[in-house]
């Protein structure tokens, strides 16, 4: 192999990928996207089960279960890259991935391993994409959206990479590469490329260009015969090869091939509307209207001589036939979209809600690990653009509000039969958007401190915010003078002070445009602003800090506002009630100075944590110390711009939107327990080795916020103190003494203690250690 040829001497990290339980272990994360979205479908050597690559990740089944039984693979099941183009498998049991950002991984069906390879994605071609894998004896030929690699998995290298193919401009795509008869055949937009297996692919010398008039999508080999499937019809491959031969096709003038499946003595033909043509002699056809059964648009099709065609669909997954009923639907549980508009986590009911915008709404079941969609037009007018959702624990209803059409209650949302209710301005005094008769746009909610239910709306009259007492009256208050344009400002997140005030942030708009802060007191009907951006005062007097995303009140009584300059702090909301010109005292939260944040939550031991386009940034109750940042780089997290957040505060797990899927993952800040009556230590007994430390070894759970550890030998002397004062359920413990030295086998007593409680913990945990050789 001559190194300039290829990308360079492949890389592989192999990833063990682990079954899928339900409770997360202490540091795990795992990724939830939306699998209904099929690019490409492929038939394991078996031919029994069936291997999907969507824009969400992966999965399989075996197509004889009843119901179909799917295994899902994302980033943090061991892949390089959730959104995949192509999928292949190989006679040995191994399944090739292709991805949109040039990730290429292996996963051995034998060992239940992937192995990353990450050439071509950290390669510097101007687009990755892999278009399709073709397995050709002991070559996978990879077309590209640059050209053509050639991958040998049995030397775990590269071979050959061609990035300036014949005549075509240099970083060219291809769509298709198959092999045969000794040479290799390329599918592009100007034609079929082609050159001898044996020879130098790099070289574009050796490749020879046979035009086309229209761009080929596809290449198979039938009956001895080459053909083309192009956006203008079927070709026929002369045996030259120098020139393509129009396939006259007795149900159309011109067809648009996306792709060509050659099963025993037939011949398929996919076109782009999603119908297949299925032929022995290329003048007799069946014709499958696969789209139509399958409710989407078809996208790709496979293979299997236990059930016929298995196809992938833009919107449905996989359909099937099992006993001759077609299979509709199948793809794993996740959210109805990737990219999740706004989520909240309720402990009340132990699940997570979603809004996905035009899409529907989800609920996520963290016990079960299930997610159950209501796709929109289900249960509300069709075509609802949902906001943002709220669980009303102390009505037991959920709300959703949305983007020009009615707020909806909902009733029995899940485990029932729902029942959907609509406010508007008309009949429910929720004020409109432009004037008194148009529809409104309703966006932040939340429970006050009475437990009365708030809405923020984006008011012409200025009445943005809305109150309910009952969840079925509405009240609204004035915040501001009426715009002249009546269409209002955009306000949206909301918060009550500990004086019983209101606080309102008006979220990123242009027209109307959002101007920062306001607040209401309910006791005289006062109202006022403090103006964000460059002229503002809103803390730092910069762009940005008139888009406030989210507002929360901190223990100590403080509104902290998100906005897209960073974090600020208002200090003394109380400065109110001093007049009509109030002297606002803000601090900005240093870690998070001139980035955009999006969201903003707090987790079960007073942490702020704060969404932005640089990942999540986790600071301290009182926002003076840097706790945590998270990125894609750093963390499994899926990417790095999340725009909503939630923590669950029993199990100390986190939720993350971002615009490629929802990321959830464990921490060590768990609320606070009452008592001491579940403390637990685990794993227990705790089998070190020799060479390999975890950075913790002991998870300490169960315990009363703000607790101090203490750790004894058996003998009763003191290892070692851990000061939780600022955690709550959960502490970790290295395995070390007070000097950092690694403790001996043996028994090891855990005492625990807080001022919140007089009582005490006590726990046991056994240490072996491996003896060094």
């Amino acid at each position: 192999m001559r190194t300039t040829q290829a990308i360079f001497l492949s890389v592989i990290l192999t990833i063990a990928v682990r079954g899928m339980g339900q409770t997360l272990n202490p540091g795990e994360w795992r990724t939830y996207t939306s699998m209904r979205t099929v690019t490409s479908v492929a038939m394991g050597a078996d031919s029994l089960h069936a291997w999907v690559a969507t824009t969400g990740g992966a999965f399989e089944t075996d197509l004889r279960e009843t119901p179909p039984q799917l295994t899902p693979f994302r980033t943090t099941n061991g892949l390089s890259e959730n959104d995949l183009t192509a999928v292949a498998a190989d006679s040995a049991g191994n399944i090739y991935f292709g991805g949109g950002s040039g990730g290429f991984d292996i996963y051995n069906s034998s060992n239940g391993a992937i192995s990353q390879v990450p050439d071509i994605h950290n390669a510097p071609y101007p687009n990755k994409t892999i278009n399709g894998i073709t397995v050709v004896g002991p070559k996978i030929y990879l077309a590209t959206a640059y050209g053509i690699s050639v991958y040998l998995p049995a030397k775990q290298v590269f071979d050959i990479t061609a990035t300036q193919i014949a005549t075509m401009p240099e970083n060219d795509s291809i769509a298709q590469v198959i092999a045969n008869g000794g040479f290799v055949y390329a599918a592009a937009s100007e034609g079929v490329a082609w050159a001898s297996e044996a020879a130098d692919l790099h070289a574009s010398t050796n490749w020879n260009l046979i035009s086309s008039p229209g761009a080929v999508r596809s290449l198979v080999l039938f009956k001895g015969t080459n053909y083309a499937g192009t956006v203008k019809g079927l070709y026929r491959i002369s045996t030259s090869p120098d020139s393509l031969m129009s396939v006259a096709l007795p149900f159309a003038d011109t067809l648009t091939i996306e792709q060509m499946l050659v099963v025993g003595d037939s011949l398929y033909l996919l076109d782009a509307g999603g119908t297949l043509y299925a032929t022995a002699d290329l003048s007799h056809f069946s014709v499958r209207a696969l789209s139509a059964q399958t409710n989407s648009l078809v996208t790709s099709v496979a293979y299997s001589p236990t059930v016929g065609i298995v196809s992938g669909s833009a919107l449905n997954g996989i359909s099937y036939s099992i006993a001759g009923i077609l299979e509709n639907n199948i793809y794993p549980s996740g959210p109805i979209v990737s990219a999740v508009s706004f989520i909240q986590f309720s402990p009340t009911t132990d699940k997570l809600y979603a809004t996905e915008g035009g899409a529907g709404i989800s609920v996520f079941s963290p016990d079960s690990d299930v997610w159950q969609n209501f796709e929109s037009g289900v249960g509300t007018t069709p075509n609802v653009e949902f906001q943002k959702v709220l669980y009303d624990s102390v009505r037991n209803v959920t709300w959703f509000s949305t983007f020009l059409s009615p707020l909806y209650k909902v009733q029995n949302l899940v485990g029932g039969n729902p029942v959907w209710q609509g406010f508007d301005n008309l009949h429910n005094n929720i004020p409109s958007f432009a004037g008194n008769s148009g529809g409104a746009v309703t966006s932040g909610m939340a429970l006050d401190n009475n437990g009365n239910f708030l809405l923020t709306d984006w008011a012409g009259n200025g009445d943005g915010l809305v109150r309910s007492t009952d969840g079925t009256t509405f009240t609204a208050f004035n915040l501001t003078t009426p715009r002249p344009d009546e269409l209002g400002l955009p306000f949206g997140c909301v918060t009550q002070d500990l004086n019983g005030n209101y606080w309102v942030g008006t979220e990123r708009h242009d027209f109307p445009k959002s101007v920062g802060l306001y607040w209401y007191n309910p006791t005289d009907g006062s109202n006022g602003a403090i103006d964000g951006g460059s002229a503002g005062n809103l803390g730092s007097a910069v762009e940005g800090t008139e888009y406030v995303n989210a507002v929360l009140t901190d223990q100590d009584g403080a509104i902290w506002c998100a906005t897209e300059a960073g974090v600020q702090i208002l200090s003394n909301p109380e400065a109110i009630l001093e007049g009509p010109d109030p002297a606002f005292s803000f601090r900005t939260v240093q870690f998070t100075t001139n980035q955009v944040v999006y969201t903003m939550t707090v987790d079960g031991v007073g942490n702020k944590w704060m969404g932005t386009d640089n990942g999540i940034f986790v600071v301290s109750a009182d926002g003076s110390d840097s706790v945590a940042h998270f990125t894609a780089e750093n963390s499994p997290l899926v990417n790095d711009v999340v725009t909503s957040l939630a923590i669950d505060p029993n199990r100390g797990e986190a939720y993350a939107v971002t615009p490629l899927g929802i990321s959830r993952f464990s921490t060590i800040f768990k609320e606070g327990r009452s008592d001491y009556d579940s403390i637990r230590v685990y794993p227990n007994p705790v089998l070190e080795t020799a060479s390999v430390y975890p950075p913790y070894l002991v998870h300490i759970d169960g315990l009363v916020a703000g607790s101090t550890i203490q750790i004894f030998s058996i003998a009763g002397r003191l290892i070692t103190t851990i000061d939780g004062s600022k955690e709550g359920a959960e502490v970790d413990w290295n395995g070390r003494d007070a000097l950092g030295r690694q403790v001996p086998s043996g028994l090891y007593l855990i005492s625990a203690t807080s001022p919140q409680t007089s009582q005490s913990g006590e726990a046991k945990v056994v240490i072996v250690r491996e003896p060094s050789n």
